[in-house]
């Protein structure tokens, strides 16, 4: 996966938008009484969760490079002061 802090922030709004888009659909959600609504939403609602879950899995691996990266950084550092 291609790293930049541009890409890194792109998906952190994402993520925040699809949690925000999920509470709020589960919301509604709650208050359907017929049936076939009910079912049809769960599905919509299985799909936005996978959404959610695809691009939390991105942005923790895109965190955990950043991370990574700010820590070899350092080490590169700090190898030069010896």
């Amino acid at each position: 996966m291609h790293y930049s802090e541009e890409l890194y922030q792109q998906t952190r709004e994402e993520m925040s938008r699809l949690k925000s888009e999920l509470k709020a659909f589960n919301k509604s959600r709650a208050e359907l009484t017929d049936p076939a609504e009910k079912e049809a939403a769960k599905q919509k609602g299985r799909e936005l969760q996978q959404q959610y879950d695809e691009v939390a899995h991105r942005f923790n691996e895109l965190k955990q490079y950043r991370e990574w990266s700010a820590s070899a950084g350092r080490e590169f550092l700090y190898a030069g002061d010896k």
